[in-house]
C-alpha cells in the first residue's frame, strides 16, 4: 500500500513539475507562412508592398531582411512571387523573399564626362529606361547589365535618385551608377532642357502645356485636341505619364503636356483628365468577376460605363486599378475587367486588358 502511495505522488509531482516548467520556459508560436503570385500596385512604397492578386490586393510589409531575388524593380504591373510570413508582433503578411525577373538590356558608354540627374521615378520605367521626372518634363536614362545600382534597394513609383550618368554611342543617356544619395561632383541636371542629347526628344525643346476637349478622332496613338487656338494632332507614346488620365472619352476637358520630338511631331508625356478624377478606394468582398464589352458613353477616370451582352454596368475606378494591360481607355474600345463588389455598392475594377 505504502509502495503504491509512493508510486502516486511520484506521477503527480513529475506532471507538476511538467506544468511549472511549461508555464515558465515561453513556447515560440509557428507563425503562419504562404507563397503569393500577383502585380506590384501603384501604392507601392519602399516599406509595404501592395501585391494585386486574384483574390484581391494585399499589404505585405517589407523588411531589412526581407530577400529580394531578381527584383530591384517594384513597379506597376510587375509580376512577383512573394513568400511571406506572418509574427506575433502585428497582423501583417511579412516578405520572406520576393521574386522577379528584372533583366536589363545592353549598350555601349563613353565614360568620358558624367552627370549627375536627381529626379523621381515616372511611370514607364523598366528594367533598361530610367524615366525621371524633373522639373520641365521627364528624361530618359539606359539601363545596363553594368549599372551599379547597390545605393538603391528598390525602384518604386516617385522615389527620389540620384544618376550619374554618361552619353552613349546611340546618343542617349546611360546610367552609371543610381543611388539614393546625391553628390555634386558631376555636371548637374535638372531640368531636361539641361541636357540637349541626340535620341532624347523631350529634351530637344521645351514643353508646352495645352488644354482642350477631346476629339471624337482620338486614338491610341494619336490624341487629337480640340483648342481655342484650334485643333491639335499629338503623338502619344508608350512612356506617356497617364496616371490622372487614363480615359479620354469626347468632350472630355484635358490638360496636355508636349514637346516637339526630332521627327517634326508633337509628342505628348502627360495627360491630365480635367473632367473627373479616380473613385475613392474601397473594401472589396474578394470575389472576382471577369465581364467583357466595350466602353460607353458616360465613362469617366472615375466609372466606366461597360456594355455587355447583358446590358450596362456601372465599374468604379480607383488607384487600386491595373492598366498595364490597357493604360489608355477610349470610347467604343472593347475590354475584358476583373472586378470585385465594394462596400459602397459598386463594382470596382482590380485589373483592364484589352481584347
Amino acid at each position: 500500500m505504502k509502495k503504491l502511495f509512493s508510486r502516486a505522488l511520484g506521477v503527480l509531482m513529475t506532471v507538476v513539475m511538467v506544468t511549472i516548467c511549461a508555464m515558465i520556459v515561453p513556447v515560440e508560436s509557428q507563425a503562419a507562412t504562404g507563397t503569393f503570385i500577383g502585380t506590384v500596385s501603384e501604392k507601392t512604397t519602399i516599406d509595404v508592398l501592395y501585391l494585386i492578386t486574384k483574390g484581391g490586393t494585399m499589404e505585405i510589409k517589407i523588411d531589412a531582411n526581407t530577400n529580394l531575388e531578381n527584383c530591384k524593380f517594384l513597379l506597376p504591373g510587375y509580376k512577383l512571387e512573394c513568400t511571406c510570413y506572418t509574427t506575433d508582433s502585428d497582423e501583417y503578411w511579412h516578405a520572406a523573399n520576393i521574386k522577379g525577373n528584372s533583366t536589363p538590356g545592353a549598350a555601349a558608354v563613353d565614360t568620358s564626362k558624367l552627370y549627375s540627374v536627381t529626379g523621381t521615378v515616372a511611370k514607364g520605367t523598366n528594367e533598361g529606361l530610367l524615366l525621371l521626372k524633373l522639373s520641365d518634363g521627364t528624361i530618359q536614362i539606359k539601363i545596363d547589365p553594368t549599372t551599379d545600382c547597390s545605393g538603391v534597394r528598390m525602384f518604386i513609383l516617385g522615389r527620389q535618385l540620384q544618376v550619374i550618368a554618361a552619353k552613349g554611342t546611340d546618343g542617349s543617356l546611360h546610367a552609371q551608377t543610381i543611388s539614393d544619395t546625391s553628390s555634386s561632383a558631376y555636371t548637374v541636371i535638372t531640368s531636361v532642357n539641361g541636357y540637349q542629347g541626340a535620341g532624347q526628344s523631350s529634351a530637344a525643346t521645351a514643353t508646352a502645356t495645352a488644354v482642350g476637349k477631346i476629339d471624337k478622332a482620338t486614338t491610341a496613338s494619336t490624341l487629337v485636341l480640340n483648342t481655342t487656338g484650334g485643333q491639335m494632332q499629338i503623338k502619344i507614346d508608350s512612356n506617356v505619364d497617364l496616371s490622372q488620365g487614363h480615359v479620354l472619352m469626347p468632350e472630355t476637358v484635358a490638360s496636355v503636356t508636349y514637346y516637339k520630338g526630332s521627327d517634326e511631331y508633337l509628342h505628348t508625356n502627360c495627360i491630365v483628365n480635367s473632367s473627373s478624377k479616380q473613385a475613392a478606394v474601397t473594401t472589396l468582398d474578394g470575389n472576382t468577376v471577369t465581364v467583357t464589352g466595350t466602353v460607353g458613353d458616360g465613362s469617366s477616370e472615375s466609372t466606366i460605363h461597360l456594355q455587355t451582352s447583358g446590358g450596362t454596368m456601372e465599374i468604379r475606378l480607383d488607384s487600386n486599378t491595373d492598366y498595364t494591360n490597357c493604360p489608355l481607355l477610349l470610347k467604343g474600345k472593347t475590354v475584358q475587367m476583373a472586378i470585385q463588389r465594394g462596400a459602397d455598392e459598386y463594382y470596382h475594377a482590380l485589373a483592364i486588358a484589352a481584347k
